[in-house]
């Protein structure tokens, strides 16, 4: 039998997946974005924990229209306890720790193995997040929102996400003081959310967090990546919040002239 899971273990795993598939940006609180979001790079955040590997472009050069954004602007298009189930309740805001790290030796896991280290979205220029629990045993819900400039950036996030899993199906993942445990990796075939969109499940295998499942979904609506994921939901429930976040965006964001 492995770890038994409850909300004081599964918060670093989080911190790995969570927050890193799609992270949180790095951009100013308040201060809009300026000039042309640079492309998508799956190089960013490089970990000595994988095998050297062949460079991976996710984008192409963006285009020259850009949009500016504000992290208050992106706070009011996030999720609210009234848009989702009865019996949730927002958590707050807890910084990023270093307790989990996934790595692996094989070459073609490399882009998959940043993107699940890596503590920022490249290009991001704003970004806002919020965590909803369900009890001290789950569900537990997160968005998270990237400002990227232009849809082009955005495009190629959710693309780049689409290929790392398709390359990779499993990784090892160390937590500290739950040890090293298998991490298995599977699309899933969620309808199209916004302009483009990609789910995957990521359960672990075999190992100390074993049982362990959540299920992350990044979708593009214009200039913005919309990544939400969720731990103890069906899919059909999973797919359903990253419908309803990206139905919100396009509400809050594109109601106005920004987009």
């Amino acid at each position: 039998m492995g770890a038994r899971l409850t909300a004081r273990t599964i918060p670093p795993v989080l911190a790995v997946m969570a927050l890193a598939v799609v992270g949180c940006g790095a951009g100013p609180a308040d201060a809009p974005t300026t000039g042309v979001a640079p492309p998508i790079s799956l190089t960013a955040a490089p970990g000595p924990t994988t095998t050297p590997s062949s460079s991976v472009t996710a984008a192409p050069e963006p285009s020259l229209a850009t949009t500016r954004r504000t992290r208050s602007e992106l706070r009011r298009a996030l999720l609210g306890l009234k848009d989702v189930p009865a019996g949730f309740e927002a958590l707050p805001e807890a910084a990023d720790d270093d307790d989990g790290r996934a790595f692996s030796t094989r070459s073609e896991c490399a882009p998959l193995v940043r993107m699940l280290n890596a503590r920022t979205t490249p290009g991001s220029t704003a970004d806002a997040s919020i965590s909803f629990s369900g009890g001290q045993e789950g569900p537990w819900l997160k968005e998270s929102l990237d400002a990227l400039g232009s849809e082009d950036p955005a495009r190629a996030a959710v693309r780049a996400f689409r290929t790392a899993v398709r390359e990779c199906r499993t990784v090892s993942l160390k937590v500290t003081g739950a040890g090293t445990s298998t991490l298995k990796v599977r699309e899933l075939s969620f309808g199209r959310i916004g302009d483009a969109s990609f789910a995957a499940r990521f359960s672990v295998g075999k190992g100390p967090l074993e049982g362990f499942e959540l299920i992350h979904a990044a979708a593009q609506s214009k200039d913005v990546l919309v990544g939400t994921t969720s731990v103890g939901l069906q899919p059909g429930d999973a797919e359903q919040t990253a419908q309803d976040a990206v139905q919100k965006v396009d509400h809050q964001l594109r109601s106005g002239s920004s987009i």
